[in-house]
């Protein structure tokens, strides 16, 4: 029998494959941004606070910072907007309409309650939770090489 696929149900088929592409790479970005910027941190803080390679390192940090920011932004949306098409469903008046239709808008409930999300590979979905976790993460890093540097003076 053949099946006209729904709005959602094609949404839901769009993440997955971006998903299947992106998650490594964007696990990739995560892994390597956050050694970026735990070094860059740790760079900063050792060197003296005048001249270009100063204004250079901190405004690499801060690209790199807005970069993550960003991606983490916009999957936060997808998130948030995919959340909202249940509510929406099930704002409409489906009371007053046939009972097929009933059966799809409560289909069409049931598979948005899950909500959908690009992932970063192990980091876990792209959200701002996960950015306040890595940038907690790079800040540690960068801690602990700070004493490590201090512990060797």
């Amino acid at each position: 029998m053949f099946q006209i696929p729904t709005l959602g149900h094609l949404f839901h088929r769009y993440v997955a494959d971006v998903n299947k592409c992106f998650s490594t790479m964007f696990f990739l970005l995560f892994l390597t941004a956050s050694i970026l910027l735990c070094l860059l941190g740790f760079q900063v803080i050792v060197m003296q606070p005048k001249g270009l390679m100063f204004a250079r390192v901190v405004l690499h940090s801060l690209c790199t910072v807005f970069e993550l920011a960003f991606f983490c932004w916009f999957g936060s949306d997808v998130m948030h907007k995919s959340e909202n098409v249940y509510q929406a469903a099930y704002g409409c008046e489906w009371q007053n309409h046939s009972k097929g239709l009933k059966q799809l808008i409560c289909m069409m409930i049931m598979r948005a309650q899950c909500p959908v999300a690009v992932q970063a590979g192990f980091f876990g979905d792209l959200c701002l939770p996960t950015y306040s976790s890595l940038m907690t993460n790079a800040y540690s890093y960068m801690a602990l090489l700070r004493n490590l540097q201090e512990d060797e003076v």
